[in-house]
């Protein structure tokens, strides 16, 4: 029992530090376009989810600022949320619509010879030499 009251009570301030937005941000990213991914699936035949931010044969950015404090995304949303997470310790970036996707972790790229790839015959396909 009293274990479980810690954690309550431990839940309970880590969400009043984010609803209070007392967290402190590091850098704050604006006027980017932003793709969260948060919202379905696409249907199986590949139509983009009725939630996705794709009108009209386009895809769209959801949001345009991102907030970062202590190495984690701690908001994203629209210039609204930029007064809500300024301060004099929060480095302010504006990326000039640059694409930016939160929370987007590539492992590992080599850059150079994805580029190089596509100067290749593509052989993959083919199991006899007389296909190649």
């Amino acid at each position: 029992m009293k274990i479980f009251s810690i954690l309550m009570v431990t839940s309970f301030l880590s969400f009043s530090a984010l609803a209070k937005n007392t967290l402190p941000a590091d850098l704050i990213i604006t006027n980017a376009k932003v793709y969260t991914l948060s919202w379905d699936d696409p249907a199986n035949d590949g139509t983009p989810a009725q939630t996705a931010p794709f009108n009209e044969g386009q895809w769209q950015p959801d949001a345009s600022t991102v907030v970062i404090g202590n190495g984690k995304v701690l908001a994203v949303g629209g210039n609204e949320i930029l007064k809500q997470w300024q301060s004099e310790k929060a480095r302010i970036i504006d990326v000039k619509q640059a694409t930016l996707l939160p929370g987007f972790v590539d492992s590992h790229v080599h850059v150079a010879e994805l580029g190089e790839i596509l100067t290749r015959i593509n052989l993959t396909t083919e199991t006899t030499p007389e296909e190649v």
